[in-house]
């Protein structure tokens, strides 16, 4: 369960070209020099991974998860031959809630058209949450910046806006049958 990191209430952010996890243990912004911002709400965590072996500043297809709690409501504890065994029942619900962040990603100044975002929740859904905001900050990169958790989640597909982004079609064809 996400409730803290350490007791001075820091953040902690990984960051590589590919991937990318930012949480923090209370509301507050989580900053990796020129990469990436996430202003959290609350507690919580946000990954990044491209799908396509790009750097995430290339931008192609990202994969955003953002989440604040998850445990399994019917996980059980025993003690065996002095050792803490841990059996995940399955038998009852995860519990997942998802928290809100604005993430903002330097990326490359060559990416130009509208970037679709599209939501994807644990019954299978798909959201088309529209477009994120592209905004040039010189001739040398460019920010994009969209709010999450407010609909759909826990997951995020980030990609090139095209007439099939965010239908059940388009991840039929990408990653075979959801």
């Amino acid at each position: 369960i996400w409730g803290g990191i350490n007791d001075d209430n820091d953040y902690f952010v990984v960051n590589t070209p590919q991937f990318n996890i930012a949480t923090v243990p209370s509301a507050g912004t989580a900053v990796f020099g020129d990469s990436f911002e996430v202003d959290f709400r609350s507690h919580g965590i946000v990954t990044m991974l491209s799908l396509d072996d790009q750097p995430i500043s290339r931008f192609n297809q990202v994969l955003i998860t953002i989440a604040q709690s998850f445990r399994n409501t019917n996980m059980k504890t025993y003690g065996v031959g002095g050792r803490l065994w841990i059996k995940d029942a399955g038998e009852s619900p995860a519990i997942l809630r998802v928290p809100l962040v604005k993430l903002s990603i330097n990326i490359h100044p060559n990416i130009n058209g509208p970037v679709a975002v599209c939501g994807l929740s644990p019954d299978g859904s798909l959201t088309d949450l529209g477009n994120a905001e592209l905004v040039s900050k010189d001739k040398q990169s460019q920010t994009l910046t969209v709010s999450l958790g407010k609909k759909s989640g826990p997951w995020y597909l980030l990609g090139s806006r095209s007439p099939t982004f965010c239908t059940k079609r388009y991840f039929d064809a990408r990653y075979g049958s959801w």
